[in-house]
């Protein structure tokens, strides 16, 4: 993920699945002058969760901060998308019917 980023790119965590372990290249990180964002909602009221969305929102709507577009999947799916998703190895998904 950190691959993907350009130079100055953030990328922000909001969520950490199984152990929330990650390795990362510490030089890549400050050659390409990254930044990595994270954010737990449970240390902060409503009001300051309400401030960091709206900063990300702005991220987002401004285009410094990119999500990839998700695969659509059918219920069936959904269990062997989500595995795929704690390996790494499927991207952003949503269900449809």
């Amino acid at each position: 993920m950190i691959a993907s980023l350009a130079i100055d790119g953030r990328l922000a965590v909001i969520v950490a699945k199984g152990d929330g372990k990650a390795t990362l290249d510490l030089r890549d990180l400050y050659r390409r002058r990254l930044q990595l964002l994270g954010v737990n909602t449970l240390l902060v009221d409503t009001t300051e969760n309400a401030g960091i969305y709206r900063e990300l929102r702005l991220l987002f709507e401004t285009g410094k901060l990119r999500s990839a577009e998700p695969i659509q999947v059918s219920f069936t799916e959904v269990h062997s998308v989500f595995r795929g998703m704690e390996k790494g190895s499927v991207p952003k998904a949503v269900m449809v019917p």
